[in-house]
């Protein structure tokens, strides 16, 4: 019982997956078979017989008959083919033979692809070759609307163009011959080949346009202008020698080149080359610019001369006679100082440098009274000049101020060596007011050699020539004497009044402290030896080891005492 049921239910599924697989395929065939009916050789064979109606000729009608070649395999074999492998599609679905029919499908699938991309193809090329067509007839009605309009401006104005006049209207007749051929390939029915020529005559009805339009400024430069201003530079050239203008540059032989600059330009307009024109008239609009800026550089040269040259022969004047006021103000200061620094010299030479700018000033100022300088040239060395003046004179005040101080400087010399000697004066009345025993050797070695340095000052001043120089290097060294020496009294007086102070306070210790009792004596030697510091170490070494500050309670006591006495 149980295996019939086992059975019932395998022919059951078996059943149900034979008819799922035929449902499967019948809507895969449904699907693949509109598939077909979707290519639309109806719509293809309208584009072909539309295309036979236009009577097509030459190069075009190799690509139509090419095409149309194409959609007969497609109409008549490939979708015939379709059709048969469709059938047998069906055939093998309905004799349940799902493997195979399998396999068909696929096939059927790849070729319906094929033959949809074949079909996009061909539809395509015969758009192509409508609208080759209907793309040269709307070219050619722009063509010929801008044709008449380049035609009218050259035949109405023919004088803005002047020699390139006939070559216009000759190559307005070649165009109307290309029209007329074009005209007729498309009448043939060759619009390929047509289309071609459309493109040549596109080109050259944009060279056209393009002369119609830029050509007229060139011809009216070439005509009037450049005429106009060449005999205006010849005039003015004229003018200028006339009144005694001399140029470096040939603007005689600037003109002659010019001349032949224009009627190269002129070729260039007569066989209408609008870029070789544009180069050959701006080279020579570039030539005339050059000559104007020539005479108007004399000319505003000339200007500045004029106006310069009177202020440039004061100002050499005035340098001449400053720099012999100077010369004479060394020449006295050096019989009674010392110049160190080559102003006499240098004087000279800036003598020597004013006298080549002064012959050079008469060679330029002769030059234009002879009616032969060039103003551009004497106005550069007449502003170099004055650059020149500016530094000389500018030089010969620094010399001036320098040696002016001189005098001074002897005045400030002897008063600070009168303060030296007051400053040594006070140092011994120091010295004598504290009634000390003796002085050390070291200090009194000092005391002479600054002496020696004052007496060595006053004998350096006393001299006819004075050197100012190396006296103000000696008032530094002898102010730096007298400081150090100054130090060295007061620490000197002040070891000794210390010293003084000590012995009194170790007084209290001597009988009872040993050390102190040895220290009292061992400063008692220092100090008739006039080592004053050294018996203060002495004496605050053994306090200090006795009672711990004392040497700072004695020492503050004897600063106070000195602080007060100042007052």
């Amino acid at each position: 019982m149980i295996w019939f049921f086992v059975i019932v239910v395998i022919i059951v599924v078996a059943a149900g997956g034979v008819w799922w697989l035929q449902h499967y395929f019948q809507t895969r065939i449904k699907n693949l078979d509109a598939q077909v009916e979707a290519i639309d050789v109806g719509a293809l064979s309208s584009q072909i017989r539309s295309i036979e109606q236009l009577k097509l000729t030459g190069d075009s009608l190799a690509t139509f008959s090419k095409w149309e070649r194409a959609f007969d395999q497609l109409n008549d074999d490939d979708l015939a083919d379709l059709q048969k492998i469709l059938l047998d599609l069906e055939d093998q679905a309905k004799r349940f033979r799902f493997d195979h029919a399998q396999k068909i499908a696929k096939v059927l699938e790849a070729k319906i692809d094929t033959a949809r991309q074949q079909y996009d193809l061909i539809s395509q090329a015969l758009q192509d070759i409508r609208h080759d067509e209907a793309d040269n007839r709307s070219k050619m009605l722009q063509l010929r609307d801008d044709y008449q309009v380049s035609r009218k401006t050259i035949l109405a104005k023919s004088f803005v163009f002047g020699d390139a006049q006939p070559a216009l209207e000759q190559q307005l007749q070649q165009l109307a011959e290309l029209f007329q051929k074009i005209d007729q390939i498309n009448n043939d029915g060759d619009h390929q080949a047509a289309k071609s020529e459309i493109k040549q005559l596109s080109d050259e009805m944009a060279a056209l346009r393009r002369q119609v339009k830029e050509l007229p400024p060139l011809v009216n430069e070439q005509v009037n202008e450049f005429p106009a201003q060449i005999n205006e530079i010849e005039h003015g050239y004229r003018q200028l020698t006339t009144a005694h203008y001399v140029f470096t540059d040939d603007i005689p032989g600037m003109v002659e080149d010019v001349n032949e600059k224009m009627a190269d330009a002129n070729t260039a307009l007569k066989s209408l080359d609008v870029d070789a024109t544009e180069a050959a008239n701006s080279e020579i609009e570039a030539e005339i610019d050059k000559m104007y800026a020539i005479m108007e550089k004399e000319m505003q040269a000339r200007k500045r001369v004029d106006a310069a040259a009177p202020d440039l022969r004061q100002f050499i004047d005035h340098a001449l006679r400053q720099n012999r006021e100077l010369q004479t103000e060394l020449d006295h200061l050096n019989q009674s100082y010392t110049l160190n620094h080559d102003e006499i010299k240098i004087a000279k030479d800036l003598k020597t440098q004013l006298d080549s700018i002064n012959a050079n000033y008469i060679k330029d100022t002769d030059a234009i009274e002879a009616g032969k300088a060039v103003y551009s040239d004497v106005i550069e060395r007449f502003d170099a000049t004055k650059d020149e003046l500016t530094a000389i004179e500018k030089q010969q005040v620094q010399i001036n101020q320098a040696v002016a101080g001189l005098k001074k400087g002897e005045i400030v010399a002897n008063k600070q060596a009168e303060n030296f000697e007051l400053d040594m004066r006070n140092i011994k009345h120091e010295i004598l007011r504290h009634h000390l025993p003796g002085l050390p050797q070291d200090y009194v070695s000092q005391v002479k050699h600054v002496t020696a340095e004052i007496e060595q000052l006053n004998h350096d001043l006393d001299q006819v020539k004075i050197n100012m120089d190396a006296i103000a290097k000696f008032l530094i060294k002898i102010a730096s004497d007298i400081d150090a020496l100054k130090k060295a009294t007061s620490a000197l007086i002040d070891a000794a009044g210390l010293t003084e102070e000590l012995m009194q306070y170790a007084n209290r210790y001597k009988t009872t402290v040993k050390p102190v009792a040895e220290a009292v004596h061992q400063a008692t030697e220092s100090y008739m030896q006039f080592d004053y510091k050294q018996a203060a170490d002495t004496l605050a070494t053994a306090l200090e080891q006795t009672e711990a500050g004392s040497y700072k309670k004695v020492e503050d006591a004897y600063l106070a005492r000195k602080k007060a006495s100042l007052y």
